[in-house]
């Protein structure tokens, strides 16, 4: 074996993990961090030529606006957990008191319940994702990732502003060109939203739907253009959620639970969940409808 002290690490070094020796360390400390890079390392092998492409397309547009300003600093963040089949109510009682940014997923769900939000975020490159905005009736804001799905951008009859994200070499040297600020897209939609929320410069952030987990058999809200059923046969995780109960999650979005946690370590924004039977993150306090009303009457939370 080569003495490592002599390898050349840079950031062109990559490092193959395959599963058997992930899967053969067992329940060592390191598992979690392995398997975000594993995440990372097969999402992005599969994408990396669609990636480009939507890159290319997604430039070529122009969307280099500068960022729009909100007066009012509460925003809630819109996931498709199931927990929003009971809380889109609440939302829809305080949309007029509230900024609603709804990940692209949950869109159709908002919709339907003639819930018009002030954004939706989208960042899947893949074709798939061109059902969250055809055929709805919605031509507000759209922030979209560089390297998002370019066909479905191209359904959005809104603005547009596109996000350039952290670590994707080519969107970090456009964005010191464009003067635009990067974003920390922590491999989903919904931490790539809450970034943005630090951007925009909110001070108090509402999760809805960002269960990160689930209690029943079912991933996401009705509605949603990602639910699926759970198979028994999954490898799901146990965590705790704001009940005190114990729910299952997948490797993925126990990654994202992760990159929450760490997040909630370092930002300075007050988070609220609303979620009972979503995931528990750290610092993040639950609140039912009642205390949401409550805060949003006052003037500085």
């Amino acid at each position: 074996l080569q003495d490592l002290s002599t390898v050349n690490i840079d950031n062109g070094l990559q490092v193959l993990l395959p599963n058997v020796w992930i899967k053969a360390l067992g329940d060592h400390a390191l598992i979690p961090y392995l398997e975000d890079i594993k995440i990372n390392q097969v999402t992005y092998k599969k994408s990396a030529e669609i990636m480009k492409e939507n890159f290319l397309l997604n430039t070529a547009l122009s969307d280099f606006h500068e960022y729009p300003s909100f007066s009012n600093k509460n925003a809630a963040l819109v996931a498709s957990g199931p927990s929003l089949n009971e809380t889109v109510n609440w939302l829809k009682e305080v949309e007029d008191k509230i900024e609603i940014f709804v990940v692209g997923s949950a869109l159709k769900v908002l919709l339907a319940n003639n819930i018009q939000p002030s954004a939706v975020v989208i960042i899947d490159p893949k074709p798939n994702i061109i059902n969250q905005l055809e055929n709805i009736d919605y031509d507000g804001l759209l922030f979209y990732l560089s390297t998002a799905n370019h066909q479905a951008i191209l359904q959005h009859k809104g603005k547009r502003f596109i996000l350039l994200q952290q670590g994707y070499e080519e969107a970090e040297k456009l964005a010191r060109i464009k003067g635009l600020p990067l974003v920390e897209t922590g491999g989903s939609v919904s931490t790539t939203t809450f970034s943005l929320l630090e951007i925009l410069n909110f001070k108090n952030i509402f999760l809805f739907g960002l269960d990160l987990g689930f209690k029943g058999e079912h991933t996401h809200a009705n509605l949603s253009t990602s639910g699926r059923k759970v198979q028994k046969e999954e490898n799901l995780r146990e965590v705790l959620s704001n009940s005190g109960d114990i729910i299952f999650t997948p490797s993925n979005l126990h990654t994202y639970l992760r990159w929450f946690n760490a997040k909630m370590e370092r930002t300075i924004l007050k988070v609220y969940n609303t979620s009972w039977n979503g995931a528990k993150i750290n610092k993040v306090p639950y609140i039912n409808k009642q205390q949401l009303y409550q805060l949003l009457q006052l003037e500085n939370l």
